[in-house]
This record gives structure tokens, C-alpha cells and sequence, in this order.
């Protein structure tokens, strides 16, 4: 048996042979992209890279890695499309069939795709939006939904992209960058879980209690006072719901929606038990064709920006020169810094990732919001890092100091990235109570340092006031 050193080697060795083996893969790729320059082919070859998925499926011997070779290959298909797009365009060749301009979406003669299954709230914003005799059908993943759009199996797809607690979904945002698939329209669903049971349950006899991991956590309030409950996680709470019927267990039930009890023939035995009345799903309508509506107010953009290192060093160097250019006092950037960190500490104190809430009368007015939304800023350099970089050095007045500060930073950075490397160990240790209790105890934190900046900031304004008024 080879030791654990002997292992690794192996292992970098190959890495080391895949790396040359993908280069290599891309050069061709290029040769590629010239042939279809001087040819005017497109790049997309759906038949083409089908038949090869299927090739390459063949050659897998253990048949628990064929979904992951595919997940692989699809992945580098994609990056070879993109690379071969760059080229066609940087030489005046874009391939790509021009935008339809359509009255409305026709939400008639088409066919959905959504993930999830019945009850779900995907199924509930595709029976919202395209009306409840639509044909659909349901699939596993969020990828099965792109893929068959993609292959021409669904004429559109119904995605979550964000929620109004959870914050951003983030694998859907990397799916829309995968696929050359677009967004032609979006539905905002309210979400409201309800405690569901079989007919005639009685609460009072109640020992477990399913639902998707954000169901229980937006209805820890209502699980509080049955503490007594074991708490299951499931993959979505619609399939909880599936669960509680399938089992005819009276002692089970399910956090679900209203609906999910209708399609499965459940009991509504509490209703709206989620800690806030206004949390909001959005989704998107995702189609294959380039297509949009005419009267549209919105258009969504899928684009990416490098992952620069020394992006907060940039910052914290360059704060004072910001300042002198924008005329703005460093006790007035204190006091603003206040505010954003103590924004920051307050979401963590509630264990949520993001504070937009939005009531029902304010739904329409976001969905017709034509300004830009970003998929996300980088999570180690937000505002709140940026404010403080610029604010300690500010008081850094020596370059000793300087470069103690930036020292700090190197050691915080590389304490991060020896969490972010266990994280899943440490959420599995911690658990989703363990991880609330951390968010929270970190959000008094910076809730702390935020009161310490605008008072900081605060003082010396107050004290030139007062010294103006004597004079």
C-alpha cells in the first residue's frame, strides 16, 4: 500500500499530464476557430458534441464516474466555445443568429422545464407565469433544466437566480454562463411555507419534521416552540412533502408550500409559519433562441471580470489619493463605513446573507428596475473590507506601521484561505445550528467595530462643532 507522500506524487504527476493534454486540447481548438473563420461555419455543433459526450461515456469503466466525466467534458466543450467566439469576433465574425424581437413570450404552444418536482416553487412561478394547462415536465438539477432547453427537449426553462433572504443562487448564475442559453423573461413568487400533514394529524403527536435546509432556517421561529421536533433536511421542500404522503406516517410532517399540499393531498395544518412575511423568490424564463420582447425593461447581461489578487491592497493604498480627488473627509468615510459595516453585522446577527426585502406592492416596481444588478462582489474584498483597509491605513503614520498593517492583511488572507480549504469539514462539524451561532456571534462583531467607527468618526466633528460655537 503506498503511503499517503506516494499518493500525492502520483497524483501531481498526472495533474501535471492533464495540464499539457488541455493546452495542448485548446491549441487545436484555435485551429478550429480559423477553419470556421475562412468557412463562416458555426461554432455550435450540437450533434457534433452530443456524439462525442456519448463516445466518451463509453470509454468510462467505473460507471460512478459517467456523470462526472460528462459534467468535465461538457465543462471544456464550453470553454472551447467561448475561446472560439473571442476569436470570430475579434476578426469581425460573430456567427451567432440575430436577436427576434417578439410582441410576448408565447406561453401557449411551448413546453417548460423545471427542477424540482411537483409542489415546488419552480413548479408554482412556471404554473404563475405560463398559465396551468402548460406542458412541462420536471428534472433533478438545475443543469438537466439547461440541458434540455439547450438539446430543443423544453422551449424554455424556470430557474431560481435569487432570493430575497438567501441571497444570490449561485450555480444558476454559473449555468447562464456555461450555456448559450438567454433570459427572455422573470417571475417573482412570494414564498410562504406552510406546516403540512397528513389528514387528521395531530400536532401534539408530531416527532419529525422535513423540509429543504432554508425552509427550516426561514421558519425557526415557528420551530422554536417545537423544539422537541427532529429537524430533517431535504433536497427541496415539495419533495418533503412527497415524503410525508409516501411514508403515511401521522407522526411526520412537512414545511412546504400551500400548494405542494393540494398536489400531494396533504393537510394544511399551520399556515405562513416563515419568520417574514415578505420573502421573494426570483426567477428567470431561459430559452435557446435569441429572442426578446419589444416592450421589455429590463435586459439581462451574463459577463465575467478576472479575480485580480491585491485587489484590497490597491485599495487601502490608494485611499487617501480618493479622497483628496473626491474631497472627502476621513472622519465622514468613518462615519459612512459605520453604517455599511454595521448593515453587515446586523444580516449576519439574523444568520441571512442579504437584507432586500420586498412587500407585494413593491414587486412590480423591482421587476421593471432597468438598473444593474451584479452576481456578486468579491466576498473578500466587499465594502466593508475596503472601508476598513482605507480607515487603519489612514492611521498608520509611520511605514512601519504601514507595513504591519499590510502584513495583517497577508496573515487574515492566508488564515482564510486555510478556513475556506476545511469549510466543508467545518460545516459538517459544526452543523447548520453551529454555523447560525457563528454567523451571529461574528455579526456582534462587526457590529462592535462599526459603532467604534462612526464614533470615531463621529467625535472629532462633534468637537469642532462645539469649539465653533464659542468662538
Amino acid at each position: 500500500m503506498l503511503d499517503l507522500g506516494e499518493i500525492r506524487g502520483k497524483i501531481d504527476g498526472i495533474d501535471k499530464q492533464l495540464v499539457s493534454l488541455f493546452e495542448e486540447r485548446m491549441a487545436l481548438c484555435h485551429s478550429v476557430a480559423e477553419y470556421k473563420i475562412s468557412t463562416g461555419k458555426k461554432v455550435l455543433d450540437t450533434e457534433r458534441e452530443n456524439a462525442k459526450l456519448a463516445a466518451i461515456t463509453k470509454m468510462v469503466q467505473n460507471p460512478e464516474n459517467v456523470h462526472a466525466i460528462n459534467d468535465l467534458f461538457s465543462q471544456i466543450m464550453a470553454n472551447s466555445r467561448k475561446m472560439q467566439y473571442r476569436l470570430l469576433e475579434e476578426n469581425g465574425q460573430t456567427l451567432r443568429e440575430p436577436y427576434e424581437a417578439v410582441d410576448e413570450v408565447d406561453k401557449t404552444n411551448c413546453k417548460v422545464v423545471y427542477q424540482g418536482v411537483p409542489g415546488a416553487y419552480s413548479y408554482i412561478a412556471m404554473k404563475r407565469y405560463f398559465g396551468e394547462n402548460v406542458e412541462n415536465f420536471h428534472v433533478p438539477t438545475w443543469r438537466d433544466a439547461m440541458e434540455a432547453v439547450k438539446m430543443g427537449k423544453a422551449d424554455y426553462a424556470v430557474l431560481p437566480i435569487e432570493n430575497s433572504t438567501a441571497g444570490i443562487v449561485a450555480g444558476v448564475y454559473d449555468l447562464l454562463q456555461e450555456y448559450n442559453n438567454y433570459i427572455i423573461a422573470e417571475a417573482y413568487i412570494k414564498v410562504e411555507h406552510a406546516l403540512l400533514g397528513l389528514p387528521g394529524t395531530d400536532l401534539d403527536k408530531v416527532t419529525t419534521v422535513y423540509s429543504h435546509p432554508q425552509g427550516l432556517m426561514q421558519c425557526e421561529g415557528f420551530l422554536e416552540q417545537h423544539k422537541d421536533w427532529n429537524q430533517i433536511s431535504q433536497a427541496n421542500t415539495a419533495q418533503s412533502a412527497q415524503k410525508v404522503l409516501l411514508e403515511k406516517n401521522p407522526s411526520h410532517v412537512a414545511i412546504a408550500s400551500e400548494e405542494a399540499a393540494q398536489v400531494y393531498g396533504l393537510e394544511v395544518l399551520k399556515h405562513k409559519i416563515n419568520d417574514l412575511d415578505n420573502n421573494t423568490t426570483r426567477f428567470v424564463i431561459v430559452t435557446n433562441t435569441r429572442k426578446f420582447v419589444k416592450n421589455a425593461k429590463k435586459m439581462s447581461i451574463v459577463f465575467e471580470t478576472a479575480n485580480e489578487a491585491g485587489t484590497l491592497l490597491a485599495f487601502t493604498f490608494s485611499g487617501q489619493f480618493l479622497f483628496k480627488f473626491f474631497g472627502i473627509s476621513t472622519n465622514g468615510f468613518r462615519i459612512a463605513a459605520g453604517f455599511i459595516i454595521l448593515k453587515i453585522g446586523y444580516d449576519m446577527l439574523q444568520a441571512r446573507f442579504t437584507n432586500t426585502k420586498l412587500k407585494d406592492e413593491e414587486i412590480k416596481t423591482y421587476a421593471n428596475d432597468i438598473s444593474i444588478t451584479p452576481l456578486s462582489i468579491p466576498m473578500l474584498c466587499g465594502p466593508g473590507a475596503i472601508a476598513n483597509g482605507i480607515m487603519l491605513m489612514d492611521d498608520a503614520n509611520t511605514w512601519t506601521m504601514k507595513g504591519i498593517l499590510i502584513g495583517i492583511i497577508g496573515l487574515i488572507y492566508f488564515i482564510t484561505y486555510l478556513i475556506l480549504r476545511a469549510s466543508t469539514r467545518l460545516v459538517s462539524i459544526l452543523g447548520e445550528t453551529g454555523n447560525n451561532v457563528m454567523m451571529r456571534l461574528m455579526g456582534l462583531i462587526l457590529m462592535v467595530i462599526a459603532v467604534e467607527c462612526f464614533v470615531s468618526g463621529f467625535r472629532p466633528i462633534l468637537i469642532d462643532i462645539i469649539q465653533s460655537s464659542r468662538i
